[in-house]
């Protein structure tokens, strides 16, 4: 851990300039480039929503008990929207964040560069979509439920979640770079944790 952190320093700037040109490099050709972002995400969250608001009828409203006296009720599109944002980061952070090694292996065997930075640089810009798309969400939490004191909660969690994430991504990479079916097999498990997940 000290040897990685050690690779980071002086390479503060660097990191975040590579971050925002695998952002461009990502959208690159795309007509409507970086709005991709956003669009495949809502679409996705279309789809999820249209199963299973409109075609499973059941899951109009969701009552969850948080504590209080009487249970908190949600539609489920907000319940599912709220949970399947941070997912994305979640899920692109762990299967994309194990192929890295691969993906940019002109760093590692053409140019001197700290590995370990490879990986924080790609995970900060994964960090950007997210925050983008966390804008999205609260304008929409706070339009339709209103302020809340759990809002707050994203400011302790959102540093947290990315610097597990990235440590995450330390320890999955090498050993994604040296077998491909370890990658498989992320990929395969994270199939299944999504629909384990509390989210759908």
């Amino acid at each position: 851990m000290f040897t990685i952190l050690k690779e980071h320093r002086g390479f503060g700037k660097q990191i975040l300039l590579l971050a925002k040109n695998e952002l461009i490099k990502t959208y690159k050709g795309a007509v409507i480039g970086p709005l991709w972002a956003v669009v495949k995400p809502a679409f996705t969250i279309f789809v999820y929503w249209f199963a299973f608001s409109c075609g499973i009828k059941q899951l109009k409203t969701l009552h969850l008990d948080i504590g209080g006296a009487q249970p908190f009720s949600i539609d489920f599109f907000t319940f599912m929207f709220i949970g399947i944002i941070p997912w994305f980061f979640i899920q692109d952070s762990i299967t994309q964040g194990a192929k890295e090694l691969r993906i940019n292996r002109q760093f590692i065997t053409k140019v001197k560069f700290p590995v370990s930075t490879i990986l924080t640089y790609t995970e900060v810009s994964r960090l950007f979509v997210h925050l983008i798309l966390m804008a999205f969400m609260y304008a929409y939490v706070l339009f339709t439920i209103g302020p809340s004191w759990y809002n707050l909660q994203f400011f302790l969690y959102c540093p947290l979640m990315f610097i597990f994430f990235l440590a995450l991504t330390w320890s999955t990479a090498p050993m994604s770079a040296f077998s491909k079916d370890f990658e498989s097999l992320i990929v395969s498990v994270m199939s299944g944790i999504f629909w384990l997940s509390g989210i759908i």
